[in-house]
């Protein structure tokens, strides 16, 4: 495929200085990357940038097809197809192919041709750009348009395009979709105590977790913060509950080893489905956003109704281990001896 190359600028020699059989000095004024070679695209010279590009010396090169050790193999044939449109085309062009370098790296590089009379006839001069960390920035930013750096999820410009097409597509098809909302408990208190370090960590477990529930079809979200949120194809709001569970379930099964503590996690959810709940993205939204504050309101009403009985078998273990320490305070010790502790360094619990 031909692809013009107007935003990169190649440094070309006048038609009329190759006229001698000593190429390398004026190749290497290019100042790029300059490869020249015959029709048959057979090396004839390569200036000094093009070795150092490559790792390739003219002398390793000479007389073979360029493409045999330079292109890499899955791109030869699409190389030689364009070389053999631009061998005919007397116009600056530009193509992209990915060179495979002597040391193994692969390169994407933007090339251009220009036929050259020599004394040994007419030439091609290939000059070349390396365009792989502008495409590698380029695609960067793409991924990050439309994901969540933290997490690898969508994030809420990605997920409200993706509800608003699969609505598109339940309205014209008869189908249901569900959309989930979740909030990752408590993320506040883990940032203020531990640390956001601790905080993204939490986010990054719980996205992963989230991930492991999910058919392939189905879209998890960071909106932000500790919102997560997830689009379920094909799915009404009763299928749309039990996922909702069974991430929560996964969410608090284990919890998370931070420095050389454990931390529980859990998350609050809600569930809502087109069309039964709401016919637009804003109100399926809503809906679902409005069931997890109402779950979360009365999951606090009942802990302020049934606070958590205290253990008290722990408790009294507790108070008999600080009446053993106040008594072998009171006992005198054997010279030498200023620790409570046993020799193996732990706290004696009887």
């Amino acid at each position: 495929m031909r692809r013009r190359t107007d935003d990169v600028s190649f440094p070309i020699p006048d038609r009329d200085v190759l006229v001698t059989s000593s190429y390398r000095p004026v190749l290497d004024a290019v100042g790029s990357i300059a490869v020249l070679h015959d029709r048959e695209n057979r090396l004839v010279e390569m200036n000094t940038v093009a070795e150092r590009f490559t790792g390739y010396r003219t002398a390793d090169l000479r007389g073979q097809p360029f493409f045999r050790e330079v292109v890499a193999a899955d791109d030869v044939d699409r190389y030689r197809r364009q070389f053999a449109v631009v061998a005919e085309d007397v116009l600056p062009n530009g193509y992209e192919t990915w060179w495979s370098l002597r040391d193994g790296s692969r390169r994407l590089v933007v090339w251009t041709h220009r036929p050259l009379p020599t004394a040994d006839g007419e030439l091609l001069l290939t000059t070349a750009f390396d365009l792989t960390d502008r495409r590698d920035r380029e695609e960067r930013l793409q991924y990050l348009a439309y994901h969540d750096d933290l997490t690898g999820l969508a994030n809420r410009r990605r997920f409200l395009e993706e509800l608003e097409h699969r609505l598109a597509w339940g309205r014209r098809y008869a189908e249901p979709v569900a959309v989930l909302m979740l909030d990752v408990d408590g993320l506040k208190d883990v940032n203020d105590r531990l640390g956001h370090p601790a905080g993204d960590d939490v986010l990054h477990e719980v996205a992963a977790r989230i991930r492991t529930r999910l058919r392939t079809s189905d879209m998890a979200a960071r909106l932000g913060g500790d919102e997560f949120a997830v689009l379920l194809s094909r799915a009404d709001r009763e299928r749309a509950e039990h996922v909702a569970r069974d991430i929560a379930a996964t969410v608090a099964a284990r919890p998370l080893l931070i420095g050389r503590g454990t931390l529980a996690m859990t998350v609050s959810t809600g569930a809502a489905a087109f069309p039964d709940d709401a016919t637009t993205s804003a109100g399926v939204l809503r809906a679902a956003d409005d069931r997890l504050y109402a779950g979360r309101s009365r999951r606090r009403s009942r802990d302020l109704e049934h606070p958590p009985v205290p253990d008290e078998r722990r408790i009294q273990r507790v108070f008999e281990r600080q009446a053993r320490r106040a008594e072998m305070a009171r006992r005198p010790q054997p010279a030498g001896t200023t620790s409570t502790r046993s020799t193996s360094g732990q706290e004696e619990v009887g």
